[in-house]
């Protein structure tokens, strides 16, 4: 047992760890999507429209360092599924887990194309406004999603912390088992040894 706490410590920091790294994410889709408003009311002026594609620019670039740490928050939740044993119960949590963050990279990653090519056209007045305004859709909804996937990430730590404390208590119960029956035996036969002894005399 004592072995087994040695090796599970490492995951235990995963969930603080997940949650940074997606509290990251969310303050960059928030500067993000900012730099979106601002380059949007840049573009509505004739002579402040040329300054639009810089806050378009800062945009994708802001969208692009969510994506990194989006993907490393997945890497980080494989890391965590293998290193608690992968146990087969949890298959499932992992998968929802990976699943939403999958879908968030994605979507996010045609966004910070979708910025760059914006920012090409939008330094012409009111040229960009529709576009601009899509994006900036894209990001909120993206960003509102990021609290489902904490919750996802911590179904996967219960999941995986009740798996291995039903690993732990199984061999337990095993041993258990094992002297019992080992004592009811000794028993049982001393009783009979008495009883032919008894018999014979």
């Amino acid at each position: 047992m004592f072995e087994l706490a040695i090796v599970m410590a490492p995951c235990s920091g995963f969930l603080t760890a997940f949650e940074a790294l997606l509290g990251t994410a969310g303050v960059l889709l928030a500067a993000a999507i900012a730099a979106v408003v601002v380059a949007a009311v840049l573009n509505n002026g004739f002579f402040s429209a040329p300054a639009s594609p810089a806050a378009m620019i800062s945009a994708g670039l802001l969208t692009g360092a969510a994506v990194a740490a989006l993907a490393f928050a997945r890497a980080q939740a494989e890391s965590y599924f293998q290193c608690m044993g992968a146990p087969p119960a949890c298959a499932g949590a992992l998968s929802n887990l990976l699943n939403a963050l999958m879908a968030l990279v994605t979507v996010l990653g045609i966004q910070v194309t979708a910025c760059f090519v914006v920012a090409g056209i939008a330094w012409i007045p009111w040229a960009g406004g529709a576009p601009m305004y899509v994006i900036l859709g894209a990001l909120i909804i993206e960003a509102a999603l990021i609290p489902t996937t904490i919750a996802f990430a911590v179904t996967l730590v219960s999941c995986a912390d009740h798996a291995a404390n039903a690993s732990c208590s199984t061999p337990l119960i095993a041993t258990g088992c094992l002297i019992a029956v080992a004592l009811v035996t000794a028993v049982a036969r001393n009783f009979l040894k008495k009883a032919q002894s008894r018999a014979g005399h």
